[in-house]
């Protein structure tokens, strides 16, 4: 396992609150672990608060 799918699926067990499988070679779940988790949520700069009710908001928006 590299290092972002590791860092990714650490933040998503974070976010999510449970172990979440490592589903290789699933493309969706890739990105969602590598680009998202990985690159994405675990930018400094926000808190975890703040990222989640920024993602909230923008679900919400889109309807």
């Amino acid at each position: 396992m590299d290092e972002l799918r590791a860092k990714g699926l650490a933040k998503m067990n974070e976010v999510y609150g449970w172990e979440m499988p490592n589903i290789e070679g699933d493309p969706y779940f890739d990105l969602t672990v590598d680009h998202l988790f990985g690159t994405i949520w675990t930018k400094p700069g926000l808190s975890m608060r703040e990222k989640r009710l920024m993602t909230l908001s923008a679900v919400t928006a889109v309807g």
